[in-house]
């Protein structure tokens, strides 16, 4: 046994001397020092206390000094209307109509939740939204600038343009935001989107208007098209200007991928001026009110053109008219064709409708319409 163990540790000396021999021979042949065999290694991440960091910038501020500007007014501009920017969380139960294969349907109630975002425009704590933010959940919580989670309830809404106002049910002081003229707004001009996306927390991004009167048949008013990034969460957050002021309430995006939609460089934006027209009409008259002067109309085709010797662009055709309405009382007529509104072309049916329905109740209009070849006007009251 001795004998046997003794044999072992011999062969594994010869195997180690073997071994250390032939790694020497290689530092030898590879003119390495073999001395380093039996120095401490020290790991890759070892500490080299001699380094040189650079002092100066790559551009002196001499010479950035309308950027540095600009960065310093951003940063500003963000710090001035970022208190007035809320988050949004929605719960409540929603009916879900439900089919099976005999055809038998029934509604089941569901929970649903939502988040978005919001911007307080009076001082009293009113709040403006979207519509989709909040619809069919009763239970609302905002949280504040600086964390503070209020509840508030929904004085009205008006699907149709997607804004909603709420009413934050605790005691201020709140800090609103002035709107802008959305009329006055350019393609090119640079907006700041500001808002809660996927529920991060306030979060701004920045970009320009990149088209304006962008129309979708489920909306009333012609959109905003701005390149700053909304995602999922932004909805209901304000699309400011240079000096601060709301021009927008950010509403959708567009995303090719409708399972999991995402910015992918097109925003679009409810204009200020619908957005404090229709919260105006709910908080004064406590509903929606829209001009109404009874009239079926439709777009001009090649045929309709051609039989009534209209070759004029534009126009809108007068199909029918309801009874004791106000066109009537003014002296319009099936078949009419409606050419100017208030002196401002009309392109189609669509833009009529919005402008009649935005003109205020009891107020006088002008209207030029083409009659047995012939321009004629009438003014008609809302």
């Amino acid at each position: 046994m001795q004998n046997g163990l003794n044999r072992l540790l011999i062969l594994l000396a010869i195997f180690c001397t073997s071994f250390l021999a032939v790694i020497v021979a290689r530092k030898v042949h590879n003119g390495e020092d073999v001395l380093s065999l039996f120095k401490t290694k020290q790991n890759s991440g070892s500490v080299d206390g001699h380094y040189t960091l650079r002092k100066t910038p790559a551009i002196p501020d001499r010479d950035v000094d309308k950027l540095d500007t600009i960065n310093r007014e951003n940063a500003e501009l963000v710090q001035a209307v970022i208190p007035s920017v809320v988050s949004i969380d929605t719960s409540g139960m929603r009916n879900e109509r439900l089919r099976d294969s005999w055809g038998r349907t029934w509604v089941q109630p569901r929970a649903v939740q939502g988040q978005g975002s919001g911007v307080i425009v009076t001082e009293e704590g009113h709040v403006l939204t979207n519509y989709h933010v909040v619809k069919d959940t009763p239970n609302i919580r905002i949280t504040l600038h600086g964390g503070k989670i209020v509840r508030a309830k929904v004085i009205g809404f008006d699907p149709t343009v997607d804004i909603a106002v709420l009413k934050i049910e605790a005691p201020g002081p709140f800090t609103p935001l002035k709107f802008g003229d959305s009329s006055k707004v350019k393609v090119g001009n640079l907006v700041f989107a500001i808002g809660s996306p996927f529920g991060l927390g306030e979060t701004v991004t920045n970009g320009i208007i990149s088209a304006k009167k962008r129309s979708f048949s489920d909306s009333q008013v012609d959109l905003l098209q701005t390149s700053a990034a909304i995602n999922p969460g932004n909805s209901g957050g304000p699309l400011i200007n240079i000096h601060g002021e709301i021009i927008g309430i950010n509403s959708r995006i567009y995303s090719s991928d409708k399972q999991n939609p995402g910015f992918q460089g097109i925003s679009f934006a409810i204009p200020s001026n619908a957005a404090l027209r229709t919260m105006k009409n709910i908080l004064d008259q406590g509903r929606l009110i829209r001009g109404f002067l009874g009239m079926a109309l439709e777009n001009m085709s090649p045929l309709v053109r051609q039989h009534f010797n209209y070759n004029a662009p534009g126009g809108v055709r007068v199909l029918g008219l309801a009874p004791d309405a106000p066109a009537i009382k003014a002296g319009m007529r099936q078949n009419d064709i409606i050419v100017r509104f208030n002196k401002q072309d009309i392109n189609n049916a669509r833009q009529l409708i919005t402008l009649i329905q935005k003109s205020k109740v009891g107020s006088q209009v002008t209207l030029d319409i083409w009659r047995d070849g012939k321009l004629q006007t009438i003014t008609p009251t809302i």
